[in-house]
């Protein structure tokens, strides 16, 4: 039986050895988009219109990287700024039709070319609950 020193260390490997594998699936799936991780990761945290700090929150990323991202997402067609409905200092970050395309196809390649779908959902679910307690 392992000590819990050494059960420590078999997970960390394991869990190393995952984030590398989840960290190669990105970069392809990414690279096929022509997109910085980045801007993929706005892209599919963009599920609705929303500001720039909504997107910096949902996207995880700092507010002040944010502007540089849309500039480059808009660049390629994939976003638009239009005005804020009721603040007019604001702009509403909007994927466009291309831009929706692009983000389906991320999310679907992600979910099917992950190392995650070698799970079935009742180990997903274990596996977010577990992460979610190990993340709070």
């Amino acid at each position: 039986m392992l000590e819990l020193r050494d059960t420590t260390s078999v997970l960390r490997g394991l869990l190393f050895t995952v984030a590398d594998e989840v960290r190669d699936e990105v970069k392809a799936v990414v690279q096929r988009q022509s997109l910085t991780a980045s801007q993929a990761s706005a892209l599919v945290a963009l599920e609705e219109p929303m500001t720039m700090r909504a997107l910096a929150e949902r996207a995880r990323c700092d507010p002040s990287s944010v502007t540089y991202i849309v500039d480059k997402l808009e660049e390629v067609g994939l976003v638009e700024r239009t005005p804020h409905p009721t603040d007019r200092r604001s702009k509403v970050i909007v994927a466009t039709e291309e831009g929706v395309r692009a983000r389906a196809s991320i999310v679907t390649e992600f979910a099917h070319a992950s190392v995650l779908s070698r799970l079935d959902q009742a180990e997903l679910d274990q596996l977010q609950s577990l992460l979610a307690k190990l993340a709070a």
